[in-house]
């Protein structure tokens, strides 16, 4: 339901400012891949909304993402790498702060080799 909800913009924000969108970061980093998998695409559909990107990067979504890398569900990575994507398309400053994250770029190698 919240996946449907968050592909308005309006509706995105709305339940980013109720802290809902945590509560979906937070099934992010439950120990269950179809679970975490899901949550990230509700995530990735607030990607879609440029002005959701930098409050979510703020909410703690890169290290969750990281901890996703290090899952070994393909569903995970896969839906970790659609929002890290869409991330660094984002602009420069977006760009650099994916580079500092610790291990991010190393995980996305090491599964690419996979």
């Amino acid at each position: 339901v919240v996946g449907a909800l968050v592909k308005e913009e309006i509706s995105c924000n709305a339940i980013m400012a109720a802290g809902l969108l945590d509560k979906v970061i937070s099934l992010m980093k439950c120990d269950d891949p179809p679970t975490q998998s899901r949550a990230a695409a509700v995530i990735s559909r607030c990607m879609d909304h440029k002005r959701a990107r930098v409050p979510l990067v703020k909410a703690g979504l890169l290290d969750v993402l990281y901890n996703m890398l290090q899952s070994k569900s393909d569903d995970n990575w896969m839906a970790s790498c659609k929002i890290i994507y869409i991330l660094a398309t984002h602009d420069a400053a977006m760009r650099e702060t994916l580079s500092n994250v610790d291990g991010l770029v190393a995980s996305i190698v090491r599964i690419s080799r996979h």
